[in-house]
């Protein structure tokens, strides 16, 4: 039961290191940085963003069928930002309760988290009718990251995560879409 339990919380630790990375990444520290002054990764990763997605998918272009999925997608290496950490961290936890099992679950769901952003980010912003664009919770999430481009283009930065949404509520950057803007 103890071993459930360990598994379980380091599962919910690693979400919600997922959760603060996605809303980190996405927001005014990198591709959103208003500021001048920030690394030569950090301003890589801000000008690629801003003028390949929020270039290719301003408010009035949020879907488009024919754009290739990929060119939505966070590059593989930013994917080690996801899961590099929780590798790091969890190494020693893993050896002490020589548990190597703790390792390989939060391993898998740091790398499966970055797996679901890029999948949902492409279902976003390009709809292929997909299974998962045709549940209520996708549409409400759409609805949410819409929101983003929406503002984005009026110079604010909200609805930063792409997954989950945690830290948006937290952090007070979540615009919470209206009932009426959910798109089917």
């Amino acid at each position: 039961m103890i071993t459930i339990l360990v598994y379980s919380f380091a599962i919910f630790i690693t979400l919600i290191y997922g959760a603060y990375i996605e809303w980190y990444v996405h927001g005014e520290d990198i591709m959103h940085s208003k500021s001048k002054v920030i690394s030569r990764l950090k301003s890589f990763l801000r000008d690629d963003h801003l003028r390949s997605h929020h270039g290719d998918f301003p408010p009035h272009k949020y879907k488009n069928k024919d754009h290739p999925a990929g060119n939505v997608h966070l590059p593989w290496w930013v994917g080690t930002i996801f899961t590099g950490p929780v590798v790091f961290a969890t190494i020693p936890f893993s050896w002490y309760f020589e548990r190597p099992g703790l390792l390989l679950s939060t391993s898998v769901t740091a790398v499966l988290h970055f797996i679901a952003y890029n999948y949902v980010h492409s279902c976003y912003h390009v709809p292929k009718e997909r299974w998962f664009e045709r549940i209520k919770l996708f549409m409400w999430m759409d609805a949410f990251h819409r929101e983003h481009h929406v503002r984005h283009g009026q110079g604010k930065s909200v609805n930063l995560a792409v997954v989950l949404f945690l830290f948006d509520v937290i952090k007070g950057t979540a615009v919470f879409p209206r009932k009426d803007a959910m798109m089917t």
